[in-house]
């Protein structure tokens, strides 16, 4: 609610985060929670994530009556990364939010993991814990979430948020989404295209999960049609509630992110597009090809015809002895999982030594089949075989670049793609980059900015409504109903691990 704004946040919002808006904010008079944080918003859009999480940090943590006299001196940053308490209040969620991702590019995994896992605690409490004569739900949910906005306020990710193909944004009843698309032929199709690469169409795979937390009763009751089943929502996985590229299925998806990293891109595709910023589209480390596909699709939906796709990959996985980690989402589960008293030790540097030699092989036939299952393999879709150390620098066949997709997991893998692509990418282009949740691919993002002096905001993708977006209102549910819809309307998804920024010089 723009109410819950202060004139630093405001300012934000109209202006686009513009760096000059940004560089203006100050801290109201007095302080408030709201203006604090959105201070911290501020100098995160100018690249000072240090300061920007110590701001967030306060919005958090300091009581009113110590933000009255508030003041930002360099104690108060270097305090910041001591150490982060094990339970955080119920309030600024937005707060939380901001902190763990902005600890996330600061390449501070274990305390974004314990960030990330107090905004899931805090949003549950909200929704479906009572706290005095207050029941959960409701307005309270509105009300945690307030004071000032978040990095998921910035423009591609609220568009996600609110993307009307989705069941929490369509008029239309679950499992009519699509209807609401019939007037827009480009939507409807591309809705459709999204369905099946993550094989929505083809097997639902929330509802094992879903059978085994509420039983075979409620999800064969035939007043609770479709409780079982996974609402077409930003936070569907076709590897079922864990997330991930499990596949369990003849052919395989061919993507295991969910629908609103699909969505994401498209808004990225149709903005370039739109400001005329030329350049082809590039993903690096395709696997099965699924944002290959999508982009195909997008273009030809279009009609544009000069553009090209391109995917790089080596079509054997991931280079053995590669930087990589153990990802923040299985940090987090270890803080989920802990009893009663027990103090979880996590290795600020994410087990660099981790060996994911065997994951994430699909060879281009894998690729090419799924680009002719949807009728797209075309002479606008371009291969680029080899490591990427080798394949991509020089290389004849890539000229501009309007967006870059880089899903390659490892240090080697980022610093290599970057390296040998940032200069070919034009001047309002994106870089998108996945795997955000994996330490070494926030060393190798954090490394290559610094050196080239990168000062473009590193913005999240959202991918559910507990770590990204706003929950909004909770459905009015008591007792036994509450219990069984909880588990779709709190809808979590990985942790945010999908980044981007548009390059500005």
């Amino acid at each position: 609610p723009d109410d819950s704004l202060s004139e630093c946040g405001r300012t934000l919002l109209r202006t686009n985060f513009n760096k000059d808006a940004a560089a203006a904010c100050k801290v109201s008079s007095p302080p408030t929670r709201a203006s604090v944080n959105d201070l911290g918003l501020a100098r995160f859009v100018l690249g000072d994530y240090v300061t920007a999480a110590a701001l967030f940090h306060k919005a958090i943590f300091e009581e009113d009556e110590e933000l009255e006299s508030f003041e930002l001196a360099q104690a108060d940053r270097l305090e910041l990364f001591a150490s982060l308490p094990g339970s955080f209040p119920v309030r600024s969620l937005n707060s939380v939010k901001s902190l763990a991702w902005t600890l996330q590019l600061l390449n501070s995994p274990a305390m974004a993991a314990t960030a990330w896992n107090a905004a899931q605690s805090v949003a549950s409490y909200a929704a479906f814990n009572e706290a005095g004569d207050v029941p959960g739900g409701d307005m309270r949910v509105i009300l945690v979430e307030g004071g000032g906005l978040s990095v998921f306020d910035f423009d591609i990710p609220r568009r996600v948020c609110g993307h009307r193909s989705m069941a929490r944004n369509s008029p239309h009843p679950y499992g009519a989404e699509a209807v609401g698309l019939a007037e827009d032929p480009y939507e409807l199709y591309l809705d459709l295209v999204r369905r099946q690469l993550t094989h929505y169409t083809h097997a639902n795979s929330a509802e094992g999960a879903f059978r085994e937390a509420l039983g075979d009763g409620p999800c064969s009751d035939p007043s609770d049609a479709g409780l079982c089943l996974g609402p077409w929502d930003l936070w569907y996985s076709p590897s079922g509630l864990s997330g991930g590229n499990v596949c369990e299925t003849d052919p395989c998806p061919a993507t295991g992110n969910n629908p609103a990293h699909l969505i994401s891109l498209q808004l990225m595709v149709e903005d370039v597009l739109a400001r005329n910023v030329p350049g082809d589209l590039l993903e690096a480390g395709v696997f099965r090809g699924g944002f290959i596909v999508f982009m195909r699709a997008l273009l030809a939906a279009r009609g544009e015809k000069e553009r090209r796709v391109i995917a790089a990959d080596s079509f054997e996985g991931i280079p053995p002895g590669s930087t990589l980690g153990v990802a923040m989402d299985f940090m987090v589960g270890r803080l989920q999982d802990k009893g009663p008293g027990e103090e979880v030790i996590i290795d600020e540097e994410g087990s660099m030594e981790a060996e994911w030699d065997d994951m994430y092989v699909a060879g281009r036939e894998e690729l090419l089949g799924n680009l002719r299952r949807f009728g797209l393999l075309d002479d606008r879709v371009t291969l680029v075989e080899g490591y990427f150390n080798e394949s991509l620098p020089s290389n004849p066949n890539i000229n501009a670049l309007s967006v870059i997709r880089l899903d390659s997991d490892a240090y080697e893998s980022i610093t290599d793609t970057l390296s040998a692509l940032y200069d070919k990418l034009e001047v309002g282009g994106y870089v998108v980059i996945d795997d955000m949740h994996v330490p070494a691919v926030q060393m190798a993002v954090r490394d290559f900015r610094i050196k080239r002096g990168v000062t473009s905001p590193l913005v999240p993708v959202p991918g559910d409504y507990v770590y990204g977006c706003s929950m909004g209102r909770v459905p009015d549910l008591v007792g036994d109903k509450l219990e069984r819809y909880r588990h779709k309307w709190m809808g979590m998804a990985f942790l945010p691990f999908v980044g981007y920024w548009i390059k500005e010089v």
